[in-house]
């Protein structure tokens, strides 16, 4: 099994299974550790660094981190350890299965 997923006291997790945007951490610092892509899907699943303002990606501080297309490989773990600055925003398209691991 692999290091990184063994996790450290203080990582949250949020399962995605419809579509939508949702804000995991509001206007300031946060740590994507990891996507879970938990089952094949038909969508898209998009990464801001960004304190979601509406709609996300509008402003000079929302930053796209990553865009998951279709995955035809799953279950996987697509790992990030990624630190952003503005806050951690997800949107969602389609028929997500995916587990966001973030701090």
């Amino acid at each position: 099994m692999s290091s990184f997923l063994f996790m450290r006291e203080g990582f949250a997790f949020k399962n995605f299974t419809t579509a939508g945007t949702t804000k995991l951490v509001d206007a300031r610092k946060a740590f994507l550790k990891a996507v879970l892509v938990n089952s094949i899907f038909v969508g898209t699943i998009k990464v801001y660094d960004s304190s979601a303002g509406t709609p996300v990606g509008t402003t000079a501080t929302d930053r796209i981190v990553s865009t998951i297309g279709t995955p035809s490989i799953a279950p996987q773990v697509l790992p990030y350890n990624a630190r952003m600055i503005n806050g951690l925003t997800i949107v969602t398209s389609g028929t997500p299965e995916v587990t966001v691991v973030y701090e």
